[in-house]
């Protein structure tokens, strides 16, 4: 997947033998990819009261994981845009206890996987039993 990234200009993905979709990179992330990833690392002061502040800040972000001060929550692209994201994260960084933060768009091996998972519940496993 990282060749594709750094090569082409239109990528398909293909299940089953059939073209499940083509588009540019932006495309696929952008109509498959679901949302953006925040990663951050927090102050041990701060870990209780993370999620509440980045609920406050991201009404419909959902927690993926979080262990000893790191978290990770989920962002719907409809709800924020990327440049949100991080004009929020630098303003309110140091009220929230952040030491370290990223955000990012999906990969496009998230979107291939999740495209594949799709077709294998749509057709009941029966693709994947055949192979």
């Amino acid at each position: 997947m990282e060749e594709c990234e750094a090569l082409c200009t239109r990528i398909g993905i293909m299940t089953a033998g059939r073209f499940q979709c083509l588009g540019s990179q932006q495309h696929l992330k952008t109509k498959y990819g679901g949302g953006y990833t925040l990663e951050l690392r927090v102050k041990r002061e701060h870990e209780a009261t993370t999620t509440a502040e980045i609920v406050a800040l991201f009404p419909k972000a959902i927690l993926g994981a979080a262990h000893a001060g790191k978290f990770k929550y989920e962002l719907p692209m409809a709800s924020t845009s990327l440049a949100s994201v991080f004009e929020l994260m630098e303003a309110h960084k140091g009220r929230l206890g952040v030491l370290d933060y990223s955000a990012s768009q999906p990969t496009l091996e998230s979107i291939f996987l999740a495209i594949a998972e799709k077709d294998i519940i749509r057709t009941g496993g029966a693709t994947a039993a055949a192979a």
